[in-house]
């Protein structure tokens, strides 16, 4: 804020268990130039600390630190309703005088609602020679008899799925026809 001296402060951004950082940072003071930036990022890349100020001074007009940076959701549920609300903390810490610790802290959070897709599969299968229908039990069958097979893809999440491939195998005592 106006009128402000804020020593060694220390921004950090904490992604949540389903999320990791990927990279391109970037830092901005007020309207300045947006320059690139390489933060400190936990093992698990999780865990974003960026570069820290010796001294921040706010004489009449705000001092505005912006930091930007991407990350990629990896995970979620999967268990309706196919959603999952991931909670994102930055977290700013300083000092109030030029060689103290950093006592003083702010905090911010942000929710992130992650839909996931989640597909079914059934396999159906019915003898036609013997006029069957489309069932999963098992089926009885004969030498020679023909068999249809139907295969039912249900798409049950709460985003859409991409790339989706579906391949069959037919056991060796069967012939395609």
């Amino acid at each position: 804020p106006k009128n402000t001296v804020v020593y060694i402060p220390q921004a950090d951004d904490l992604l949540p268990v389903g999320q990791k950082y990927i990279g391109s940072a970037t830092m901005q003071i007020n309207q300045g130039a947006i320059m690139p930036i390489t933060p400190t990022v936990s093992a698990d890349f999780r865990s974003i600390f960026f570069p820290s100020e010796s001294i921040i001074t706010a004489g009449e007009n705000d001092y505005i630190i912006t930091y930007t940076f991407v990350a990629r959701v990896i995970s979620s549920n999967h268990i309706p309703p196919y959603q999952q609300t991931q909670i994102n903390t930055a977290t700013v810490r300083w000092a109030l005088t030029p060689t103290g610790a950093r006592t003083q802290t702010k905090t911010s959070t942000r929710n992130i609602t992650v839909k996931t897709p989640y597909i079914e599969i059934t396999k159906e299968q019915k003898n036609v020679s013997k006029f069957g229908i489309y069932t999963t039990s098992p089926i009885f069958i004969d030498t020679d008899d023909i068999i249809y097979y139907r295969l039912k893809i249900n798409s049950l999440g709460a985003s859409d799925a991409f790339n989706v491939n579906l391949e069959d195998f037919i056991d060796d005592d069967l012939d395609f026809i």
